[in-house]
């Protein structure tokens, strides 16, 4: 064998190591949630079919493997202290909604975004997300007057940072009863096998994407329609 198949052997021997112990790593990760409780990052989607979806066909979820890659910088990039308060904080209210805070450190609630663009305003979902968190953060006896959001994205492509900060001002009973709402609407398709409205989304203001373009069950969600009555 020459020098150059002995580099090239070595080559494979390395990329072969690095994806597989990223399978094991996902395989032997401990699970954190209740599979039959939503979760905050699927609820905080106008689409309830979305989550319905998530619930129905969690084992059956799929992921390429740039998506496995993206995933996995995204999970060490969650380990990353950056205040002095909790980090990766999972909380559950009840059975309708349970999620992990990146961080809490009062008065701030600081989710972390992994993304190929930094988004000109923060995105409309995970503000929601922060709203959703800041409910659990209530159902479990934490101090959540005056709490400050905060969305830091983080470019995996150009290393540009940028962190979104704003006032959690949304009233405690608006965001049980929306939440309450879907939850609901979930429940009575899982009762019945009739799935939820299906709403289009947009992605982010001022975007012609839509949610819809980055949901793993298009093909599914598009070619059913027996449905709930709204």
């Amino acid at each position: 064998m020459n020098d150059s198949e002995n580099l090239k052997k070595i080559e494979l021997k390395i990329l072969s190591a690095f994806h597989q112990s990223i399978a094991r790593e996902e395989l032997n990760r401990p699970a954190q949630f209740d599979t039959n409780i939503p979760h905050v990052t699927s609820l905080v989607y106008d689409c309830v079919r979305k989550m319905y979806y998530d619930l129905v066909f969690q084992n059956e979820r799929k992921i390429d493997l740039k998506g496995a890659i993206r995933t996995w910088i995204g999970r060490k990039l969650h380990t990353t202290r950056f205040l002095n308060g909790e980090l990766e904080l999972a909380l559950c209210w009840d059975k309708y909604l349970q999620g992990v805070i990146d961080e809490y450190d009062y008065p701030i609630l600081l989710d972390k975004k992994t993304v190929r663009a930094i988004p000109r305003l923060s995105r409309p979902h995970h503000v929601k997300q922060l709203e959703y968190y800041k409910l659990l953060l209530h159902k479990n006896n934490y101090r959540v007057d005056n709490l400050i959001g905060c969305l830091l994205y983080i470019n995996v492509q150009s290393a540009e940072v940028k962190a979104y900060v704003f006032p959690l001002t949304k009233n405690l009973n608006d965001i049980e009863k929306e939440v309450i709402e879907k939850y609901t609407i979930l429940q009575k398709s899982l009762q019945t096998g009739l799935l939820p409205p299906r709403v289009i989304q947009q992605w982010e203001y001022g975007s012609v994407s839509t949610v819809c373009d980055y949901c793993h069950h298009y093909g599914r969600c598009w070619s059913e329609d027996i449905t709930l009555k709204k």
